[in-house]
């Protein structure tokens, strides 16, 4: 009577959602407290001569080193062995050496922390390592290390990389354009050791790129494939528990194959319980299918939570099953055909917004004609996983070669066709940066806007409002904050030097850098991307430049009202008559003076010694300064130097 009375039949789904929330944060907090690297066992916390470790990843060469992980299963002390625990990435110098996974080696016990990112919003590689339990890493030559035995690994593991390198050099021997191999090998096996850069960057800026990861998609093809194969036995009960054993396991087989991805693992399980249940003749919850497979693979790895793939394959699945029948049921096709293409362009929308605030916040960019390049696709992938798949199997080069001529040819037209769209005037929106808290007001608004839809009640359409406002605020509020902006930004760069000046949504970038090196796009335009800046000007070192803002002559420097040095072998044969005063003097390419000498010439707030200094000068000069009491700052494994003009303004007004 109660339950009635008072409505709790309303609520029904609280008791679930309680018990869900207790289930997370227990496992949030078990996660932290056993922590590895936290263990007495883990090998950063044993002394040690030498390591026993082996390889638990598929070895990935590149032109300059040969990368990979391995479990430290050993410290070797005083000619005793000790068990230890943990995980580090070992990085080989190329010779002529041949790792595989399972090999067993002896490796000094020389290692370092993972470097956090140095500069503002940069790619923090030690974060994405250590979400994988992986917090050290050891630049190694061959000739250190010693092969101690082979095949100590998992043996299914080990014969499903055997397989697949097999069949990646069946693709590069057939398929003689190497990117179209390489395409063909990441398409259908996962493997992205060979592929372009520029191919990736055209597929990312196009919103193409799930076709590079083995995912549901891919698993799901296999699955109908095999279905069609074994159609024949569904003729009793047991023979559809045959089938279904069989196609399990074949799945599974196809995702070690693939190299057990989050996004392939979340298909293959979710496929297995729809098997079974078809097998024995049971209705299905596709939600209770996709929450029981994420809850089975956090059980097994609980930092998959904290995995971008994990996070956005289950997003985009959940977009499909809450968003797409809503977006494809508003339009009526009775031909055949368009009704095909509107269904995959439903399935693309609904993917797309329930994707694109975690895209953007994790990659900063959202692909404007991503409908168009995913219906150009849709075609050649479809032939492309049946063939590529058929291709692995068939015998003889007589076949093999005009089946490697197509395929190539189908590769290079879907390449071509992406480069083409990715070069289209606005074909990407760049420098899209939102904090974690903006995503999560993304997500509640389409909530409440799919709550509105479909109960049309009066608490979402307010909720989505609220949002909407949120939104336009943060959004004012940060657009004012830019054009307000007065900063010094020296980069913390290994092997080069950069400083960037910004006013307002402006910026100029002194350094010897080019727009298409590595370095600049990963260290240094992603803090001005961040910074919401628009228009950047390059201005190299030895450069002379002078307007309203700015004037430099490779050795001094003014922005606005900041004064600044660089000393390096220019300012040495430069001589002052008179002490110059200045905010900042940086000291690069070891130039032969103490810092007592040119303290004595130059009056400065800071002295900033960069990485491109001998060590021997750099502690020359650290001994310096605290003799003599001089602010320095040394730019070598340490942060980017910010310095924010308006507050250095505030500070020399305030001493005044």
């Amino acid at each position: 009577m109660a339950y009635q009375e008072w409505g709790l039949h309303r609520f029904r789904w609280l008791p679930g959602l309680t018990i869900y929330g207790c289930l997370f944060f227990a496992g949030y907090f078990l996660t932290l407290e056993r922590c590895e690297r936290m263990e007495r066992s883990h090998f950063s916390n044993k002394t040690a001569d030498a390591f026993v470790v082996r390889i638990s990843s598929e070895p990935v060469r590149t032109a300059a080193v040969t990368r990979f992980e391995c479990e430290v299963i050993f410290a070797l002390r005083s000619h005793r062995l000790h068990k230890t625990t943990g995980r580090i990435q070992l990085m080989v110098k190329n010779d002529s050496a041949f790792f595989l996974y399972g090999d067993l080696f002896l490796v000094p016990s020389v290692y370092q922390e993972v470097a956090t990112a140095l500069n503002p919003a940069e790619f923090d590689y030690s974060k994405f390592l250590a979400n994988r339990a992986i917090y050290h890493q050891a630049f190694l030559n061959r000739a250190d290390m010693r092969l101690l035995r082979r095949d100590t690994g998992s043996p299914l593991i080990a014969r499903a990389f055997a397989i697949r390198q097999k069949m990646v050099a069946k693709y590069a021997a057939y398929i003689h354009d190497a990117d179209a191999a390489a395409l063909a090998s990441t398409l259908i096996l996962g493997y992205r050791a060979g592929l372009d850069r520029e191919i990736v960057n055209a597929y990312s800026k196009t919103g193409t790129t799930h076709v590079l990861s083995v995912s549901g998609m891919h698993v799901g093809i296999v699955f109908l494939v095999l279905v069609m194969l074994l159609k024949f036995m569904d003729r009793s009960i047991t023979l559809r528990i045959i089938r279904a054993a069989l196609v399990i396991v074949l799945i599974a087989g196809y995702a070690i194959l693939t190299g057990l991805s989050p996004a392939v693992c979340r298909a293959a399980l979710m496929l297995s319980f729809v098997v079974i249940a078809k097998a024995v003749n049971r209705d299905m919850n596709s939600y209770n299918l996709v929450t029981t497979s994420a809850f089975l693979l956090l059980l097994y790895n609980p930092y998959l939570l904290v995995d971008a793939g994990f996070q956005l394959s289950y997003l985009a699945v959940l977009g499909l099953i809450a968003i797409y029948p809503a977006v494809y049921e508003k339009i009526f096709f009775k031909n055949r055909i368009a009704d095909k293409l509107w269904s995959c362009t439903a399935v693309s929308i609904a993917a797309q917004l329930a994707t694109f605030p975690l895209s953007v916040y994790y990659f900063h960019q959202f692909p404007v004609y991503f409908l168009i390049s995913n219906i150009f696709i849709l075609l050649p992938v479809t032939i492309l996983m049946y063939a590529g798949l058929l291709f692995l199997f068939l015998p003889g080069p007589s076949v093999l070669e005009p089946f490697g001529w197509i395929l190539e040819k189908i590769i290079s037209f879907m390449n071509h066709g992406l480069m083409y769209l990715e070069k289209l005037p606005w074909a990407t929106a760049d420098g899209l940066w939102i904090s974690s808290r903006e995503c999560l007001i993304w997500y509640l608004l389409l909530i409440a806007t799919g709550a509105y839809y479909i109960k049309r009640q009066l608490l979402p359409k307010y909720l989505a409002l609220v949002c909407i406002s949120l939104l336009v605020l943060i959004n004012s509020v940060r657009h004012f904050t830019a054009i307000k902006q007065q900063r010094v930004i020296v980069y913390s760069l290994r092997g080069a030097q950069a400083i960037s000046f910004v006013q307002g949504r402006f910026a100029y970038v002194l350094t010897d850098l080019l727009q298409t090196d590595n370095l600049y796009n990963f260290s240094v335009k992603p803090s001005l991307s961040a910074a919401h800046v628009a228009w950047i000007e390059r201005i190299p070192f030895n450069k002379v430049k002078s307007d309203r803002f700015l004037f430099t002559d490779g050795v001094f420097l003014k922005f606005r009202d900041f004064k600044m040095l660089i000393c390096d072998s220019m300012f040495i044969t430069r001589r002052y008559r008179d002490p110059v005063s200045v905010d900042l003097v940086m000291i690069r390419g070891s130039p032969a003076v103490s810092l007592q000498e040119l303290s004595s010439g130059v009056k400065a707030t800071e002295f900033i010694i960069d990485g491109s200094n001998r060590p021997y000068l750099i502690r020359q000069w650290q001994e310096e300064a605290k003799l003599l009491n001089i602010r320095t700052y040394l730019l070598k494994k340490h942060q980017a130097r910010q310095i924010d003009l308006k507050s250095l303004t505030l500070r020399k007004l305030n001493k005044g």
